[in-house]
């Protein structure tokens, strides 16, 4: 009591020495005072407030120190301590790909609209500019990729032992906007563009993933122009010194491809290696399998093999013996028959619509203009059955009658019949694991989808995608396509935990759970000395499981 008036104080009291003493104390106000703080209607609002992303980041971050991605970058890439390191510059750049991928111009503006801003406190403005990035970029050699790419394989294959076993490998390649006339770098080039973007030069990339979780172990980017078969003449090698520095148990090892790449000097490469392969065969290698009774083929077992059938021999392969299986799958069978009906259909329209306008030529309907001839005749109706197993099926007659080009054409539905008994809904598998279950070569083959899922995440442009690319040198073409698999390497253990947890979703829903987890902030005064306090923005069931795994709380 001052004059009469009461001021109030929180207070604690402890005894100290054993007598009571006053350790704590904080001064309330009047009562007044009190009761105006706590009306709703006169609660103070903040000075400032921002909303900073959180969830994605904060993941990526997680998981990029556990494994020590940064670290291990700086040991191979060393500098003078001085700003960001080479690793921090990297995993910025990957932590972006996974989560909002940007441009280097770009990356500033995101990097301190995130929480990584406050977990690199060092980052000033300009450090992240195009500039700083090309600097570090410049900093990274082809022998250091591969040997920090060898000690991140390491370290994953350490800590998910469960992953090895069979790794998929496939190839892929990405369109660039580098000009035609661009000589100064030789890795984008012309070639079979699977986004169909052949307009454009392209570059390709072989990638090597466990069959269990997606982690990426090996990548090598090559020219745009070489086809698949070629340059797995070339990888193998460097494959499979890989494999000899990372696991110790080589022979062991499983690699799973797909028939494109078949050459005769890649088997005799990974013959002569001890790991092994599972591969498939163009499916007109073995006809006289093709005539085998489907009676005589073995019923798969498992409810993934369902209506599925096998026919198991042992074959020579180019100069060895191996394993060889026909599988028959219904499904495969009936996707088949309706895309060669459909077919069929198209080139019985296309085909007629050329026998109407060689009739009105015939017919004496049409006398201006130029007159087909049979050369062209001929080249129109090879461009119409070029498709497969067209020009089997479909009897095509030309022949000039008084100085006319006459067309006929027919469906031979026997032939049809007998090559969808024969082909429909076999594929041809082969391999050197003598002592594996069908179920299990023919189970490893089916899971390439896991390898062509990871391309097709990185060729999404919302999560872990290569675009954008503003690069025109080999070098720098090398070291985004480093941190592109990286931000993959990230993703696919972001999924594993995910699974831990119980949440079993694709990387895009997973991204998104994670992205609408926000940091809020709020500044009570504009003084620097004023702390914000920060808080989690509201989280569903999933988000708050995926906040528990991630151990999201602690970057808050």
């Amino acid at each position: 009591m001052i004059k009469g008036k009461a001021y109030y104080y929180a207070v604690r009291s402890a005894r100290v020495n054993g007598k009571p003493r006053l350790v704590w104390q904080k001064y309330l106000g009047t009562a007044d005072t009190i009761i105006d703080r706590m009306s709703s209607d006169s609660i103070p609002l903040p000075d400032a407030s921002s909303i900073l992303r959180f969830g994605a980041e904060a993941a990526c971050l997680q998981v990029a120190r556990e494994l020590g991605i940064a670290a291990i970058i700086d040991e191979y890439l060393p500098k003078r301590h001085q700003g960001l390191t080479v690793g921090d510059y990297l995993l910025i750049a990957a932590i972006n790909r996974c989560c909002d991928p940007r441009s280097k111009r770009a990356i500033e503006r995101w990097f301190f609209g995130s929480v990584l801003s406050r977990h690199f406190p060092q980052v000033s403005p300009g450090d992240l500019s195009s500039q700083r990035f090309w600097d570090h970029m410049n900093l990274v050699t082809d022998e250091a990729i591969i040997r920090i790419e060898s000690a991140l394989s390491r370290r994953l294959l350490e800590r998910y032992p469960q992953a090895t076993g069979t790794l998929l490998y496939d190839t892929t390649n990405f369109y660039t906007f580098i000009h035609t006339f661009n000589q100064r770098c030789r890795l984008p080039e012309r070639g079979h563009n699977k986004q169909k973007r052949y307009d454009l030069r392209q570059v390709n990339v072989a990638l090597l993933v466990t069959r269990d979780g997606q982690l990426p172990l090996f990548h090598y980017c090559y020219e745009g122009s070489r086809p698949d078969s070629k340059s797995f003449q070339t990888i193998v090698g460097h494959l499979i010194q890989r494999l000899a520095e990372i696991a110790p148990q080589f022979s062991d090892l499983t690699i799973v491809y797909d028939t494109g790449n078949n050459s005769e000097a890649a088997l005799t490469q990974l013959a002569a290696s001890p790991c092994h392969f599972v591969s498939a065969l163009p499916i007109s290698s073995c006809p006289d399998l093709l005539t085998v009774p489907l009676e005589r083929y073995r019923p798969l077992a498992g409810g993934r093999f369902e209506g599925v059938k096998v026919l198991r021999q042992e074959r020579e392969v180019s100069g060895a013996r191996r394993t060889v299986l026909v599988v028959f799958s219904p499904n495969f069978y009936r996707d088949q028959h309706k895309t060669m009906l459909i077919q069929l259909d198209q080139a019985n329209r296309k085909l007629k619509e050329l026998q109407d306008r060689l009739t009105v030529w015939e017919n004496g309907l049409r006398c201006k203009g130029r007159r087909p001839v049979l050369e062209s005749v001929e080249r129109q109706v090879a461009e119409i059955l070029s498709g497969q197993h067209l020009k089997e099926l479909i009897v095509v007659t030309i022949e000039l009658r008084r100085q006319f080009v006459h067309l006929e054409y027919r469906v031979d539905e026997d032939r049809l019949a007998e090559l969808a008994e024969r082909v429909f809904g076999k594929s041809l598998l082969f391999s050197d694991q003598r002592n594996w279950t069908d179920e299990t070569l023919v189970g490893s083959y089916w899971d390439k989808w896991e390898i062509e899922a990871a391309f097709r995440q990185m060729k999404n442009r919302r999560h872990c995608g290569w675009f954008p690319m503003y690069h025109w040198t080999d070098q720098k073409i090398r070291v985004h396509a480093f941190y592109c698999v990286l931000a993959l390497l990230i993703n696919s253990v972001l999924q594993q935990k995910a699974r831990q947890a119980g949440i079993a979703v694709e990387t895009d829903e997973l991204l998104t759970l994670l992205s609408g987890i926000h940091q809020v902030a709020y500044r009570y005064g504009r003084s620097k000395l004023d702390k914000p306090r920060t808080m989690i923005s509201d989280r569903d069931e999933e988000q708050q499981k995926l906040t528990d795994e991630f151990e999201l709380t602690k970057y808050a």
